[in-house]
């Protein structure tokens, strides 16, 4: 389930120089760059709101899947797509675009291993079933069972995308730790020796 509040702060991120930029597509387009504070809580709380009536609309679309067929549900889909487009666009169109692209490696750093593995597992057994619906399923539902190959293969790879580039983050992390200790220590002995009454002495010939 998509939870709002999360989703929303992904797409902002501070550039090089200190700005606040949102990306309203994440990877897939240019981010915008917000000048001062109300422009920033006014585009997190339309994200917000999109974000939210996505999840409606796709619950909705699922529940009337059976009930108007394929064809509709992709139109009203498309339409689902438009209309979110349509609420962003007039508030982000003015706003400088930024040269600094998304780093998604930096947007994955709050998840947990666990919900990852639990995501790409859930991803998987979907996509297996996408795969049956296409070998045992009616002829009709072909369609049903590519489309879900193609979206819950496209999802599992991006869990496991995320679960890697959250590993790297944390050993480097780990490494950067680890030196900065070892910098700590090294210096703490200069230190001692550098207070030590014979530190610089010369020793006496006998």
């Amino acid at each position: 389930m998509i939870n709002p509040d999360r989703a929303t702060a992904r797409d902002f991120k501070v550039d090089a120089e200190g700005r606040l930029v949102f990306y309203p597509y994440g990877m897939l387009g240019k981010g915008r760059i917000l000048p001062d504070r109300a422009t920033a809580a006014a585009v997190y709380a339309r994200q917000k709101l999109l974000y939210q009536m996505a999840a409606a609309g796709v619950a909705v679309l699922l529940f009337a899947y059976n009930r108007i067929g394929l064809a509709w549900t992709a139109g009203l889909a498309a339409a689902l797509c438009v209309v979110l487009w349509l609420c962003m666009y007039p508030v982000i169109r003015r706003l400088p675009i930024s040269g600094e692209r998304y780093d998604f490696g930096e947007s994955v750093q709050g998840d947990g291993r666990s919900r990852l593995r639990l995501l790409s597992l859930v991803s998987l057994v979907l996509m297996a079933g996408s795969v049956l619906v296409l070998i045992v399923g009616k002829p009709e539902d072909r369609w049903i069972g590519l489309g879900g190959i193609a979206f819950f293969g496209f999802a599992f790879l991006m869990f496991v995308w995320r679960s890697v580039s959250e590993a790297r983050q944390r050993r480097r992390s780990a490494e950067a730790e680890t030196v900065r200790r070892r910098a700590g220590g090294d210096s703490a002995v200069v230190s001692r020796r550098a207070s030590s009454p014979s530190f610089g002495r010369r020793s006496k010939p006998l």
